[in-house]
């Protein structure tokens, strides 16, 4: 498991599943000693009622020393067995009580900076507001016109997606684990920050960025920039192997390219005349807002954060739909960056029967996971956009596997290279590599798509927005 780091239930520094595990099999272990030294003792029982055995009392010293070895052993094995599972309970709880801890203490400070910053700010920029304000309406209102209109606005947004280049090209010390970490907790704590500043209880504001996103006013503008989507079939169906692994899973899903199918459907026949369904979502492909027909864009990666089933959401649901998946067939869904947020998305909304989720450097930590379903979230540490979720929702089981790809100490843009699906292929070898029984499930998993292992049907799917 060289390089990479697997948990599950959100990000503990300790694998208690590992430990429990190790348990178990010393456990077995001490019973397969006491087995071995009961079959010598017969053995040895039996020898002594054979009257000419006397010639082999030689290795009497040595059956009792092995004995004792066994004895040992066994009782070494359930003493250690039984540790190995006292520290599993007491990390998990001595964890869970301090994550609670931070949560709560990162909470009261956050309440307490926007409490400070509201009741201070007012009384700093009131007077010069309020003196501004005849100086500065006429330009607010010319700002409003603009923004309004649809060629000034992506003028705007284009410049805005300018800077943010610059910034990824020149911010090197940003793709950083402890940046990442920082980003993930001020975006844990945002709603905090609001709860204080306005006064709201922290359950009106809702749960860190996600619950600020799924706020009234988000989900109402999220609503008004939607539009409809028109979803087609890209060239004719080919055949394809099944995934074999994790890495397979990566390298098909589609890339973010400008006018290029987003969606990939995969159809599978089963001995038992079922059929089952491995569904590919790749990610965001515009991030200025209303800059073309991409319905991969900023605007539905708000609106499905928001839980307004954003333009790349619905996309998904009508692509599934004109394949011919069923609501009761078996489907494996996987996606990269906002493709994995719709994916979660998909799985947790019950329209389909997904039992297997795999998502790539995708923010869908605050999207809750179904019992039942393998959900495997991949996440570098040093990529800023799977941080934009915040932290794991309370009552996470995902396994999340980690893997730090150093892109710091790499050329070129370093702030988006661990966000990368080649970067994130590179973590998926690892993972097929790995003997983790979590990753052994998962390729399981996505065994049974196809249980004989013929060959299926792939369909790649176009989708763009509708806007008047």
């Amino acid at each position: 498991m060289s390089g990479i780091d697997v948990s599950t239930g959100g990000r503990t520094g300790v694998d208690t599943d590992e430990l429990h595990e190790a348990a178990a099999m010393l456990e077995a272990l001490a019973l397969q000693v006491s087995d071995w030294r009961a079959d010598l003792l017969a053995a040895v029982s039996a020898l002594a009622a054979v009257p000419d055995a006397a010639p082999y009392d030689f290795a009497r010293d040595d059956i009792a020393a092995a004995e004792t070895a066994l004895v040992r052993a066994a009782d070494t094995a359930t003493r250690v067995g039984g540790a190995a599972a006292v520290a599993a309970a007491v990390y998990g709880g001595a964890e869970d009580v301090a994550q609670t801890l931070l949560d709560g203490l990162g909470g009261l400070a956050a309440q307490a900076f926007g409490l400070v910053v509201a009741r201070s700010l007012p009384a700093l920029i009131a007077p010069v507001a309020v003196a501004a304000l005849p100086a500065v309406a006429p330009a607010l209102a010319v700002a409003g016109v603009l923004w309004l209109n649809p060629v000034t606005r992506r003028a705007v947004s284009s410049l805005g997606a300018d800077l943010g280049s610059w910034v990824a090209t020149n911010s090197r010390h940003v793709a950083t684990p402890g940046a990442v970490g920082l980003l993930r907790a001020v975006v844990s704590t945002s709603d905090d920050i609001v709860a204080g500043a306005t006064g709201l209880p922290r359950r009106a504001v809702g749960s860190g960025l996600a619950g600020l996103a799924s706020s009234p006013f988000v989900g109402a503008a999220a609503r008004l920039a939607d539009t409809p989507v028109t979803v087609t079939s890209v060239g004719g169906a080919t055949s394809v192997a099944p995934p074999r692994g994790a890495a397979d899973v990566a390298s098909r899903i589609p890339a973010n390219a400008p006018g290029r199918p987003q969606i990939r459907i995969e159809e599978y026949g089963s001995p038992s005349g079922e059929t089952r369904w491995g569904v590919y979502v790749g990610g965001t492909v515009e991030l200025a807002p209303g800059a073309s027909d991409e319905p991969f864009d900023i605007e539905s990666a708000v609106g499905t954060v928001a839980g307004e089933d954003g333009a790349a959401y619905r996309a998904v649901l009508d692509a599934m739909a004109e394949a011919g998946i069923d609501a009761g067939d078996p489907v494996a869904i996987a996606g990269h960056s906002q493709g994995g947020l719709v994916a979660a998305a998909v799985a947790a909304s019950g329209e389909y029967a997904v039992d297997t989720v795999v998502t790539f450097g995708a923010p869908s930590a605050q999207v809750h996971t179904v019992d039942g379903i393998i959900t495997v979230a991949v996440e570098h540490t040093d990529d800023l956009v799977p941080a934009l979720a915040g932290t794991d929702a309370v009552d996470d089981d995902r396994t999340v596997v980690t893997r730090d790809t150093g892109s710091r100490h790499q050329e070129g843009d370093s702030l988006l290279s661990a966000h990368s699906i080649e970067e994130y292929e590179r973590t998926a070898r690892l993972m097929d590599a790995s003997d983790d029984r979590r990753m052994l499930d998962l390729r399981q998993a996505l065994g049974r798509l196809a249980p004989d292992g013929a060959d299926g049907t792939a369909q790649e799917y176009r989708a763009d927005r509708d806007r008047p």
